[in-house]
């Protein structure tokens, strides 16, 4: 069985948090050949981990309530006043997926 990827590793350790946020850039989707984004193509790995991330979380729809910003802003909920949970990643997974965002952001990649 593949290893899964590590936004879903991630999420299975959430059940003690009561909101989090994701932030998802159009841009994102795209390697732009300048910054005028005069050229550009669709990042296949940027879109297909997006799209991994959307079907578990379809797929966790009992553990996972996806809403917008604006609806969450308009709850009155208590949880939002309580201390930020801010998980421990570690250093090396992130060092490793900053080398390769770097190496994907190439555009000839």
């Amino acid at each position: 069985m593949p290893r899964p990827p590590m936004k879903r590793k991630r999420l299975r350790h959430t059940d003690h948090l009561r909101h989090g946020a994701i932030v998802h850039h159009s841009f994102a989707c795209v390697k732009a050949r300048d910054v005028q984004y005069r050229e550009m193509k669709p990042d296949r790995v940027v879109m297909g981990r997006f799209t991994s991330l959307l079907d578990y979380l379809a797929d966790n729809s009992d553990r996972f309530e996806v809403t917008t910003m604006d609806a969450l802003a308009r709850e009155q909920d208590e949880a939002l006043a309580a201390p930020a949970v801010v998980p421990s990643l570690g250093y090396l997974p992130p060092l490793l997926r900053t080398v390769q965002q770097a190496v994907n952001r190439l555009y000839i990649v």
